[in-house]
């Protein structure tokens, strides 16, 4: 019976207090960037996708493209955007090594 009561509590208490909140956001132009990205062993074309933040709650992203961009470790290596205009930038074929450095570098907008 105990057990009953303390699971009746805690349901009330869960949805007893749901409540509408509106939030306004200002969008502003910050020139930053979302970078998505990840560099493994296997041997491939690796995906770096960068976009511009959300001007709305829940809102799409837009691709950032005409970026620079490269891979910096003994080499550089620049990464192409394909298809054009989507914000996906692949890496030529090849995989990373465990124990080194690599730089991800990005040239957009002058910046």
């Amino acid at each position: 019976m105990r057990s009953l009561k303390q699971f009746i509590f805690a349901v009330l208490v869960l949805t007893a207090c749901e409540e509408k909140v509106d939030v306004k956001l200002f969008p502003e132009d910050t020139g930053l960037l979302a970078v998505e990205g990840v560099l493994t062993n296997e041997r491939k074309n690796h995906l770096v996708k960068l976009s511009l933040p959300y001007q709305q709650v829940n809102g799409e992203s837009m691709p950032a493209t005409g970026a620079s961009v490269f891979v910096v470790t003994d080499s550089v290596y620049a990464l192409t955007e394909f298809p054009a205009g989507s914000g996906r930038y692949y890496t030529p074929v090849g995989r990373a090594v465990s124990g080194k450095n690599y730089t991800l570098v990005i040239q957009y907008n002058g910046k």
